[in-house]
């Protein structure tokens, strides 16, 4: 940029040389147009004295003393001065003293656009001129010419026609009488000087220009005087960048030499440096750095020589570039390389890259390497039917042609390793730039472990659908708007109908007109706190015109966020039941009249017939629940297991994307559009959360799954010693989902105060039945409370008397006064609403410690204080 700009620079001497030439000659013809002026004046005169008779004019002649030959000279000189006037390129005019043009020459007349002499004569020497000079000839040029006799400067002649100002290096002189020396008029050589104009005024940009890349470029720029033709160099000039970037102050070494204003060692180095340019003629460059402030920093340096009007090379023109930030992007590019290469070649996926115009792998990882069982030498030398199975084959032409395309590709085949074996891949394939020409990068996976996987959920899912249509019970799932969207086969059993005749439709005609509002109530409570409910009983139309009766459980369905989003339950027909205790009711009428005895043993064997049917309803729950949690924890162990591995290659993969963006920052307009398209940020941003989640939801599957085979104990013998501990948080589990926070109480809160407790020998899934039934009941007290203060629930465990064990299980609740407390393992007592309680839980939970494992169960309450239940069994069954 400084050499060019040096070169196209119209040096200033070369313009002085210019004007003072072109002074010398407006002098010279100025003497010539007085010289014609006067020749013009001379001749009007005789040629006004002259008499028609030639014979007279001669005799005048003579008598005047003037021979005809003097005459003919005359003539003769003014024709060649004439000629001289008509080619000039000069605008040449002569005026009378009044300012009237009676002479203008050619040039002249077309500079200002007149046609001939005769339209000049119509018109005063002050209209050649612009409106803003004509005041000034008036009142002070032409005075000055009288009394001086000459004028010089600029002015602006004005076009006739197009009234274009043209500006000219205007000249007015007086012509005086050679016989007398008095005026008889004025003359003016005036030049145009347009081309000059914009000359000058280009001269003047190309300055400025100049001037701006000087003060305006962000890199230093110094001038060197070069003396004894590169002996030693001069420090000459210097712009703001450099004085702001340089180690050494510019001021210091401005007007000294090499040697004046650096150590020896560096002058020479320097020297050197210069001299090599002004002795190529040519542009030096060369890079070097500086240690200043215990900070390191390179520069790039160009040394351009600059010749005066004798070729010369009289100055150079060093420039100097920071190019820090640029090493160090260059070792910092060298240091991601090494990290590349090294992930490149640890990564778990197998990649290559292919030649398309080959079909040749010519790079590939040890990862893909190993996974067909060669070396890497061995590899890049393989061709494709080699690894390829002959059956994916023909996938060939397609990943080529597809990537040629600069398309990204996705495919699963069969490659066979090194000895023979089998195996299922899947490859995805982008185009990338490799040693200036486009190869495939591919990413190869082993997927035969996913596949196994995946037949194995598949399988596993076959089982649970197996498991539910199979079940006693009918299970459905419905929208809230009460359309059904799954019935299970049971529901032809239960309700008479097909499974085809109800799917996508309302199952309010299900439901006894008596019954619905009940029902709707029910289910709405459910879809507003996103609670489980249980033991709605209604009764359902049978086609023959009949009623069953039949109690559903209601859990609700949720997306990703927790919004209720549809109903899913579980119907089990009570149409026995009922038929059932419609037959005891009427055989207790008939029986009334029965002694007392009769009546004990009647109310003794309902009792105890509940109880079976309760406890086969628990029996039954416990197996199905057992038999879930069995046929989800195979999957759920090994989806599970396999997310870390799928988290690392995430990873990596992501690594790899993040790598190509910077050694690609400008991908192919395909591929930023589908990087556009899929919101690559957000999707990388977005994946990393779910793997979170995947994360956290498999955990908690797998806590739920191992407290339901806890709570069942269906895996473990009838008297066995378990850990009280074990089951209590089991309980705690499965009722998690109750002691959340819903709008109308905060979160209740679980205090454990275990003591040390050894392995105690008892009927493990019953005991766990009893935590059940007063853990809820301890919720349900603190639902009801309305409390302010924090719901909490205490459980405390200690061994007593060396052969007991105590659990107390507390919550601060309303409480219950002394009546209450009395009657609660009753049979069929119950504080609760109709439909929320059968009066048996406690009842059963009574006979489960007390008779089936000799303890004690009892209960403390204080009204607004709370209610405690101690549980205590011997550590040993008896």
């Amino acid at each position: 940029m400084t050499q060019l700009s040096a070169n196209n620079q119209m040096p200033t001497d070369k313009i002085v040389l210019d004007t003072e030439s072109d002074a010398s000659l407006n002098l010279e013809l100025i003497t010539l147009r007085q010289r014609v002026a006067q020749l013009e004046q001379e001749l009007a005169h005789r040629q006004k004295s002259a008499s028609p008779d030639l014979a007279a004019q001669q005799e005048s002649d003579a008598y005047n003393g003037l021979p005809l030959s003097f005459f003919g000279q005359v003539m003769e000189e003014h024709q060649v001065l004439k000629t001289i006037l008509e080619a000039s390129a000069d605008f040449i005019g002569i005026t009378s003293l009044a300012g009237q043009p009676f002479y203008i020459n050619p040039a002249g007349l077309e500079l200002v656009g007149l046609k001939d002499i005769e339209s000049a004569k119509t018109k005063h020497i002050s209209e050649f001129l612009i409106s803003q000079d004509q005041e000034e000839l008036l009142q002070k040029i032409l005075p000055t010419v009288m009394q001086q006799g000459y004028w010089h400067s600029e002015f602006q002649f004005c076009h006739f026609v197009t009234a274009e100002l043209i500006p000219v290096d205007f000249t007015l002189f007086v012509v005086k009488d050679p016989t007398n020396n008095q005026p008889i008029g004025l003359a003016t050589i005036s030049r145009d000087i347009r081309d000059r104009k914009s000359t000058e005024q280009r001269f003047l940009e190309q300055k400025q220009l100049l001037q701006s890349v000087w003060e305006g470029v962000d890199y230093g720029i110094f001038v060197l005087d070069v003396l004894d033709d590169g002996a030693e160099f001069r420090f000459a000039n210097y712009n703001s960048a450099i004085a702001r970037n340089s180690a050494v102050s510019m001021t210091y070494i401005l007007g000294k030499t090499l040697a004046e204003a650096f150590s020896s060692d560096m002058a020479n180095l320097y020297r050197q440096r210069y001299l090599a340019a002004v002795q190529s003629g040519k542009t030096n460059y060369f890079e070097e750095h500086f240690c200043a402030d215990d900070q390191e920093t390179w520069w790039s340096l160009s040394v351009t020589p600059l010749r005066d009007s004798t070729s010369r090379i009289h100055q150079i023109v060093v420039t100097a570039t920071d190019i820090t930030a640029h090493k160090q992007a260059q070792s910092a590019l060298e240091q991601q390389e090494i990290l590349y290469r090294t992930i490149f070649e640890n990564v778990s996926d197998g990649i290559n890259i292919v030649d398309l115009e080959m079909g040749k792998i010519i790079v590939a990882n040890h990862a893909v390497c190993k996974m067909h069982g060669y070396s890497q030498e061995e590899f890049t030398q393989l061709q494709a039917p080699d690894f390829i199975h002959p059956d994916s084959l023909p996938h060939l032409s397609d990943f080529i042609d597809t990537v040629k395309a600069g398309r990204e590709i996705s495919l699963q085949a069969v490659d066979v390793r090194k000895d023979g074996t089998l195996f299922n891949v899947e490859v995805r394939a982008t185009p990338c730039l490799y040693n200036g020409k486009i190869h495939a990068l591919a990413v190869i996976r082993d997927i035969s472990e996913r596949q196994r996987a995946e037949a194995a959920i598949a399988e596993s899912e076959a089982k649970f659908r197996n498991l539910v249509e199979g079940a006693n019970d009918v299970i459905w799932t419905s929208h809230l708007d009460s359309t059904l969207t799954y019935i299970s086969p049971k529901f032809r059993d239960i309700f008479g109908y097909e499974v085809g005749e109800w799917l996508n439709r309302s199952f309010t005609p299900l439901i006894h007109p008596d019954d619905l509002a009940k029902v709707t109530d029910f289910l709405n409570q459910i879809m507003a706190t996103g609670e489980s409910g249980a033991g709605m009983e209604f009764r359902h139309p049978k086609p023959d015109g009949t009623w069953g009766w039949v109690t559903s459980n209601v859990s609700p369905m949720k997306d990703a966020d927790g919004k209720v989003i549809g109903l899913q339950g579980i119907l089990r027909d009570l149409s026995d039941v009922y038929d059932e205790l419609r037959l005891r009711k009427q055989a207790e009428i008939t029986l009334q009249q029965k002694t007392q005895e009769l009546e004990q043993t009647l109310q003794e064997l309902k009792q105890t017939q509940l109880q079976m049917i309760q406890s086969e309803k628990m029996s039954s729950l416990g197996q199905m629940v057992a038999g879930v949690a069995h046929e989800i924890n195979n999957p759920v162990n090994f989806i599970h297991g396999n997310l870390t591995h799928v988290g690392e290659y995430t990873y990596d993969l992501l690594n790899l994307v993040e790598l190509y963006q910077q050694h690609y920052p400008q991908p192919p307009q395909e591929i930023a559009a589908a990087i556009e398209s899929m919101d690559l940020e957000f999707l990388i941003e977005d994946l990393t959360k779910v793997l979170q989640s995947m994360r956290l939801g498999t955990n908690r599957i797998r806590e739920i799954v191992l407290s339901l085979r806890n709570f069942s104990r269906l895996d473990e013998a009838e008297v066995k010693d378990v850990n009280i501990h074990d089951g209590i948080d089991s309980t705690i589990t499965i009722l998690h989902h109750r002691l959340k926070a819903h709008p109308q109480r905060p979160e209740i809160k679980i205090i454990k105060e275990y003591g040390n407790l050894p392995l105690v020998e008892c009927h493990a899934g019953q005991l766990n039945q009893v935590f059940m039934n007063i853990i809820s009941n301890a919720i349900d007290a603190l639902d009801d409370g309305n409390q302010e203060r924090v719901a909490t629930i205490s459980i405390q465990t200690e061994v007593i008397h060396s052969d007991r064990v105590r659990i107390c299980i507390a919550d601060n609740g309303p409480g219950m006064k002394e009546e209450i407390c009395q009657r609660l393992f009753d049979p069929f007592f119950t504080t609760k609403p109709v439909g929320k309680g059968t009066g048996l839980g406690l009842s059963i939970s009574y006979q489960i410690v007390t008779e089936k494992h000799g303890g004690k169960l009892w209960c403390e309450s204080i009204p607004r204080q709370g209610t405690k239940f101690m549980i205590e069994i011997p550590i040993g069954y008896k």
